[in-house]
């Protein structure tokens, strides 16, 4: 287990003897505490032991009561007893038709006790048209059909084995990736060493199309190429000792691939250098850099993490006689929003954002493009193994659906993160060798708000006083809490100072009607922090026109305006209902067309379509979120897309949970969580990205003017607490919900 050393500090008893250091910990013990350590070692090994008696004790009695395991290994003796194995299979077939023919008929069932409920409510409402006949016509045609053709369960027969064979097939539901607790050993294994078959401290990784791995095996100097299920790895740059020569390396910690000229391009960190390695042809990329970290992005930029500067730096390929952008830190070592503490791994996204395992912080930081500073995505709650912290982490890759997967270092697991709390996918049996354990592997809170309101404007029925409401709409709030409302039927925009007890109309207020001093059922307004100018979406005028001290200036005109947004560069987006689109404009610059970012395919519910969109969001990558309400869904359309994704709902109108009724105000926060307000469902809702469905964040208590109810809820804002800002639209009133701390 040890070998001698001179004299050193026990670890145990903190004396000056000769010790002798433990292989596993690495802690130096004198002779009597290294016994004790053994014995204590020893003894956990028992319990290990014990512990896999009792499982195989456990394994036994299942495999008894295991229908599973019987078929498993009846299909093993096929060739000795196929009758039996075509009796088990059909046995299997059977239990899964009888079990798939109830389930069927109570989801047609539950599909048209929806509908029913949809009809009724329709009814009730006595708000019905064309649109929605030719839809519920549609639905009972969709379930009828279902009913009449159960294509989705078939018996797939191999006719050219010796026997039939055959399989149920069912269809796949969408799901989030879970992967088996217990690992393979793909590559290493062996103990550390310098074998082909061996690895010493490895630490980056990357893996081509073929399966390959590429692995930076940092202790011997050198990256070794594994392929897919071979036995051994072979060495592709280093492995000449370490040094800097150009043939040699210094513990690289990462490579990636490019994909271009298949080169391998290094984090050669103790050279303090990034090498590209080509056929054996070296090339010196960058210098001077304490790098342990690389990247490329969909345009080939190349980023480099940089642990002594605390910084990530971005360089055009092929380009690297400069210092490279500085694309998240740079601050100076530090644990604030734009300062890291020794970063290592990263990982880029699609939109170039940049995500940084922020080591000494025990964070994940996202820098979005040209970002002055980052967002905590992952961890930041101190170093710790609750679920809503980190310590040490590294290795961050994100998928397709923004959720992050962290190498949670010191707690030997990995987490995946929806920017917000984590949950373990591997790993967290305590730090091991078992394959389902890992050693050290290379939640922010989610806001809730008090489900009773305060009432802080309107509340007293429908009317043109100060202290009144008549369908108000749009919402906005300043910097000091100050309220600005679209009053719609009194064609006006009040002010509603914090704590006032009424309001004062800073717009319109002279009745209905297209003069410049009047508005005709303004329904959104936002204010222009610049000059404080009211910017407002005068809707049956068919134009947007700005307000500034009374003074007017028409901005749009011919538009059937509904919702108004501004970008962080003053570019003002409108939504127009009649033609189905999203339209940009650069402030000033009003005397053309401007140009479509969401939409403009005709009225539909393909992905490049819109129908009847209202209100919109742009976030800080110029994303535009469209609130498509007779598609009952919010659509997420990425600066310069073709066409959108669905970010809410999209299944139909309904009130279950992946469903929206009528979607109309929409905001989204530094985590990229999708509130809406889900206006026929009486309720506000919160989406992240990619889960499938929402959850009830206020309201979904049946329509009312109780305070826990809303009646039509439609704008949406938060003041700078995170206090939740609600228009109940049937209920003439503006409902504040006050965040829980």
């Amino acid at each position: 287990m040890a070998m001698a050393s001179n004299k050193t500090q026990c670890f145990k008893c903190n004396k000056e003897k000769i010790t002798y250091p433990c292989k596993g910990c690495l802690k130096e013990f004198c002779l009597t505490h290294l016994t004790e350590h053994q014995q204590i070692l020893n003894e956990e090994l028992n319990d290990v032991i014990n512990d896999y008696d009792q499982f195989k004790q456990t394994i036994n009695e299942q495999k008894q009561n295991s229908q599973t395991d019987l078929l498993i290994n009846q299909i093993n003796q096929w060739e000795k007893n196929s009758i039996e194995i075509i009796q088990q299979k059909a046995q299997e077939c059977r239990r899964i038709v009888i079990e798939y023919s109830p389930t069927f008929f109570n989801d047609i069932e539950k599909k048209f006790n929806d509908l029913s409920e949809q009809i009724k409510e329709i009814h009730s409402e006595n708000e019905c048209n064309e649109i929605d006949l030719n839809y519920l016509k549609k639905q009972l045609i969709a379930i009828i059909e279902e009913l009449n053709n159960r294509s989705n369960i078939t018996i797939q027969e191999d006719s050219q084995s010796f026997i039939n064979k055959i399989s149920i097939i069912l269809s796949k539901r969408p799901k989030f990736n879970k992967w088996k607790q217990y690992a393979i050993t793909v590559a290493g294994g062996n103990e550390e060493g310098e074998g082909l078959n061996q690895f010493d401290y490895p630490d980056g990784i990357f893996i081509d199309e073929k399966k390959n791995i590429f692995i930076a095996d940092c202790e011997n100097h050198r990256i070794v190429e594994w392929k897919y299920n071979a036995n051994e790895g072979q060495i592709i740059a280093g492995g000449n000792d370490k040094g800097n020569r150009m043939n040699q390396l210094n513990r690289p910690t990462y490579m990636i691939v490019d994909q271009q000229d298949h080169s391998i391009i290094i984090a050669d960190r103790d050279n303090r250098r990034v090498i590209r390695w080509l056929n054996q042809n070296q090339q010196v990329l960058i210098k001077n850099i304490e790098c342990y970290s690389l990247a490329m992005d969909k345009n080939r930029f190349l980023y480099v993490s940089d642990t002594e500067k605390s910084e990530v730096r971005r360089w055009k390929m092929g380009e690297y006689d400069n210092e490279g952008i500085v694309v998240a830190g740079g601050n100076g070592r530090g644990d604030q929003l734009n300062q890291l503490h020794h970063p290592n791994c990263i990982f880029i996204d699609e939109d170039e954002s940049v995500y940084v395992s922020d080591r000494k912080n025990d964070r994940v930081m996202k820098w979005r493009k040209d970002a002055k500073e980052g967002r905590v995505v992952a961890g930041g709650n101190g170093k710790g193994a609750n679920l809503n912290q980190l310590f040490g982490p590294q290795g961050i890759i994100v998928d397709d659906l923004s959720q992050i997967y962290v190498a949670d270092c010191w707690n030997d697991r990995v987490i995946r993160w929806c920017e917000g709390k984590g949950e373990i996918v591997v790993g967290g049996n305590k730090r091991g060798n078992q394959l389902n354990q890992l050693n050290r592997p290379c939640e922010p809170k989610l806001n809730k708000w008090k489900q009773n309101a305060i009432t802080v404007a309107g509340g007293y029925e429908e009317g043109e006083g100060l202290n009144q409401f008549d369908y108000p709409d749009g919402i906005f709030i300043d910097e000091k809490k100050n309220i600005f409302i679209a009053d719609c039927e009194n064609h006006r925009i009040v002010e509603w100072k914090c704590n006032a007890k009424e309001g004062q109309i800073i717009a319109g207020g002279n009745g209905k009607g297209n003069r410049m001093n009047q508005l005709n059922r303004p329904t959104y307004m936002i204010v222009d922090q610049q000059d404080h100018s009211i910017i407002i979406a005068d809707r049956d005028n068919r134009r947007v026109i700005r307000w500034l001290n009374q003074n007017q200036q028409v901005l749009i005109k011919n538009i059937e305006c509904y919702s108004l947004a501004m970008d962080k560069n003053r570019f003002l987006y409108v939504s127009d209902t009649e033609k189905c689109e999203v339209k940009r404009w650069k402030m000033g610059e009003y005397d053309n067309e401007g140009i479509v970012v969401a939409g403009g395919n005709g009225r539909g519910a393909q992905l490049n379509q819109l129908h009847h969109p209202n209100c919109i969001f742009i976030d800080e990558d110029e994303s535009v979120y469209v609130s498509d309400r007779k598609n009952d869904r919010v659509m997420k359309w990425r600066k310069d897309a073709k066409e959108g994704t669905i970010v809410a709902g999209g299944n139909g109108k309904g009130a279950n949970l992946n469903q929206l009724f009528g979607p109309q105000g929409i905001i989204v926060d530094d985590l990229s969580q999708i509130y809406v307000a889900d206006c026929w469902n009486d309720r506000v809702m919160r989406w992240c990205e990619g889960t499938g469905k929402g959850e009830i964040v206020v309201g979904g208590n049946k329509r009312g003017n109780q305070l826990n109810q809303l009646n039509r809820p439609c704008g949406l804002s938060f003041d700078d607490e995170g206090n939740l800002y609600v228009v109940d639209l049937f209920n003439h009133r503006i409902e504040k919900f006050e965040i829980i701390l």
